[in-house]
């Protein structure tokens, strides 16, 4: 009867229940603590590592080479170490080739690079896993936290095909606009009524509330609408035309095209003395020219013009397989009376395109047939009326670009002829 007692009263006996309940509330506290204060600290990690991982892709395509990635590799890992002042980035976690575009994919077994991907890391495959705090204690002691990221160097479409301005493109009445072409203005959009946008023309601003149109200009426009869309794209061109002046006068610089012979000396002529019919194909020529002269330009091919000189066209100026670049910074730098050909009328075939450089405005009257071409332009450039001859043009002014009526403008099948270019570079994964 007293052990049965005694055993009765042992299992009322209630004390030290609220220790054991302390226990293990502490305990479920420290496991929802950890998860709160270790799961934060891998997320901002990770975060971190994200940040680092896309400077890093950037860096590394920046000094990408197209046939070897060794600079790029010594790039990357310098940013991410910079970063943020320890080691997340490995040698052997940077690949370089091909970015599909479709397929969103990189290519490593390419021959041309153009995309550099990086992974940033804290694992313990490193040695350099994050360390938990409170999850220690439950025998969890660290993470594995990763980003990945994913640079390529490319040229847009748009920049291709079309016509970009630092400021506003403005566009008079009756143009007609075919696929392909591009109209951006990074202040904006002007368009008067009744022109055409065939299916496949992009119409672009960073913001759509820049658009200046007629009340009915939707009405009035067709295929605006369906034309419309924002975008930021900065003609980077531009801010090296005085640089690509200078550099035109070296037969040997990077910027020649492949029809001029590095090996020869440019060739210094007087302003008469640049005759269409005494010119050297594969040669460099430098002119200068005194007190705001002109030089008429007539049939150029297969040459390369650095000056300083105003450059005038006529109906009889033929200009294809060359580059005429001018550092005169006037109003008239670059002018056109009418029917002026620049790029030879070969459909976009490769080879026969023509680039206009110049640090001032481009001025073309009716008529002038771009065909494949470029135009870049510190100061403005305006086409005026009936240009019903421009297929494939890339136009890119740091001021306005100016449009009058009876235009029409075309793409071409295949890229133009854009020998001088500025690489730019975006976050693809």
């Amino acid at each position: 009867m007293t052990i049965w007692n005694s055993a009765r009263e042992f299992s009322r006996d209630e004390s030290g229940v609220v220790t054991v309940w302390s226990l293990g509330w502490a305990t479920a506290f420290l496991l929802i603590g950890g998860l709160s204060i270790d799961a934060g600290n891998a997320w901002r990690t990770k975060e971190m590592l994200q940040a680092t991982a896309d400077a890093a892709a950037l860096a590394g395509t920046i000094e990408l080479d197209a046939m070897t990635d060794d600079d790029a590799r010594e790039e990357a890992i310098r940013i991410a170490d910079l970063n943020l002042g320890y080691t997340v980035l490995i040698d052997a976690d940077i690949v370089s080739g091909a970015w599909d575009v479709d397929t969103r994919t990189l290519d490593t077994a390419a021959v041309l690079k153009d995309a550099v991907q990086v992974t940033t890391r804290r694992s313990s495959a490193t040695d350099n896993a994050l360390p938990t705090f409170l999850l220690k204690l439950i025998g969890f002691s660290s993470w594995d936290v990763g980003a990945r990221a994913t640079a390529q160097r490319f040229i847009p479409g748009c920049i291709q095909s079309g016509l970009i301005s630092r400021m506003r493109v403005e566009v008079s009445s009756n143009n007609e606009f075919l696929e392909g072409i591009c109209l951006h203005g990074q202040t904006g959009v002007k368009i008067s009524s009744n022109n055409y946008f065939e299916e496949g023309v992009k119409v672009t601003m960073p913001d759509l509330s820049s658009l200046q149109i007629p009340n009915s200009g939707l009405e009035t426009n067709e295929g605006l609408e369906q034309a419309l869309g924002e975008d930021w794209i900065d003609p980077k061109i531009v801010d090296h035309v005085s640089d690509i002046v200078t550099a035109l006068k070296n037969p040997a610089s990077s910027r020649q095209p492949d029809y001029i012979n590095p090996s020869l000396p440019a060739i210094s002529l007087t302003r008469s003395g640049f005759e269409s019919a005494t010119l050297i194909a594969g040669r460099v020529y430098k002119v200068n020219c005194t007190g705001g002269s002109a030089m008429n330009i007539k049939t150029v091919q297969n040459i390369v013009l650095s000056t300083n000189c105003k450059l005038s066209f006529n109906a009889l100026s033929k200009v294809s397989n060359a580059i005429l670049a001018t550092s005169n910074t006037s109003t008239q730098s670059i002018n056109g009376s009418g029917n002026s050909i620049v790029g030879a009328d070969d459909n976009c075939a490769p080879g026969g395109g023509a680039q206009l450089i110049t640090a001032g405005e481009v001025h073309f009257a009716s008529g002038l047939k771009l065909s494949g071409s470029q135009i870049v332009a510190v100061g403005s450039v305006t086409i005026a009326a009936q240009n019903d001859g421009i297929e494939g043009a890339s136009i890119q002014s740091a001021h306005d670009i100016k449009l009058t009526s009876l235009s029409s403008f075309g793409s071409c099948n295949t890229n133009i002829d854009q020998i001088l270019y500025e690489d730019y570079f975006r976050l693809v994964l």
